[in-house]
């Protein structure tokens, strides 16, 4: 629920809660999602790209007693809705731009990771990019896994946060396609299908990606910061002609 916090200068929020008319075991189902995003948001807290926890509270719905958690709105547009709008007209975001937005986002996770948080979720759909700020902030962080909770059985792992990072990277450089791979031989030939797309994406970017995405979690990126470290080293000349233009 959209809301305005009254008590600090009508603030945009949003109110996220179980669902009254839902069954009572689908609205202890959301409480688990919302309780995990909870807990997500106040470990990571003070992250710049972090969608911040202003409140959380209780209230009851047919006896029964649900939590409910209140953030900042985020501001922006929607990335899946950009790139998807962009591709309508055959083009894309701007390459750099794109680069931009993914950094915020490496940045983001690895500062999770360092602290047992992985966020499970990546998706376009979860990053909302204000171009005038050039800021970014991702929400949604209910099916975020604690790997270092003690009797944890983690469901997700690191890695699976860097295979999830190149299927956002094959997304948004292919105008919102799905990820397609083939192999035929337990990955010694693996290989991304990018398509019409091939001429397109660099070589050296299409590298990078395949590499986030190997079907062997041992020949994929050893660590968010190792992907976040390619990229920036392919983003630099790019950053280069930047500023020599605005030079």
């Amino acid at each position: 629920l959209r809301a305005y916090e009254t008590q600090d200068g009508d603030r945009r929020v949003v109110v996220k809660r179980p669902a009254p008319p839902d069954a009572p075991p689908m609205r202890a189902g959301q409480e688990v999602s919302i309780r995990n995003e909870r807990h997500a948001l106040e470990r990571l807290s003070g992250h710049p790209a972090l969608i911040e926890l202003c409140g959380s509270g209780t209230f009851r719905v047919g006896g029964h007693t649900h939590e409910y958690i209140v953030m900042e709105l985020a501001d922006g547009a929607i990335v899946e809705e950009e790139v998807l709008e962009l591709a309508k007209e055959d083009r894309q975001l701007p390459e750099l731009e794109s680069l931009v937005i993914v950094d915020g986002l490496l940045d983001l996770l690895a500062y999770a990771h360092d602290r047992g948080v992985i966020y499970n979720d990546v998706d376009t759909k979860h990053l909302f990019w204000d171009r005038a700020r050039y800021r970014l902030k991702v929400i949604d962080w209910g099916n975020a896994v604690f790997v270092d909770e003690p009797g944890a059985t983690p469901t997700a792992t690191r890695a699976s946060d860097i295979f999830q990072c190149g299927e956002l990277l094959y997304f948004i450089f292919t105008g919102g396609m799905r990820l397609s791979t083939e192999s035929n031989d337990g990955g010694e030939s693996f290989f991304v299908n990018f398509g019409p797309y091939a001429e397109r994406i660099p070589a050296r970017l299409q590298a990078i990606l395949t590499r986030a995405v190997h079907p062997d979690p041992q020949r994929r990126f050893g660590s968010i910061n190792q992907l976040r470290e390619a990229l920036a080293e392919y983003r630099q000349p790019l950053e280069r002609v930047r500023d020599e233009i605005i030079g």
